[in-house]
């Protein structure tokens, strides 16, 4: 999954999202994730609490709208819907 770019590769290209990230931050490569952060998020995933949901047409249309004027998503928050 492309992580650096979360926003403008999955996010406003697909229209989907996850959900309830459990981690402090933006979404990020789980394989920079600590031990204790890395069991955090399988739980959280295993459980369905962080999931993949796919955007209304106006969430996905306020999503390809919105740049980043430094052309990095790594800096942009995760918003949770």
């Amino acid at each position: 999954m492309n992580y650096s770019s979360y926003k403008s590769k999955i996010i406003k290209k697909f229209g989907v999202t996850l959900t309830e990230w459990p981690i402090y931050g933006c979404v990020h490569n789980s394989g920079e994730l600590g031990q204790d952060d890395a069991i955090i998020l399988r739980h959280a995933l295993v459980t369905k609490e962080c999931k993949w949901i796919k955007l209304s047409a106006q969430q996905w249309e306020a999503q390809r709208d919105t740049t980043n004027s430094e052309g990095n998503d790594r800096e942009m928050e995760q918003e949770v819907f």
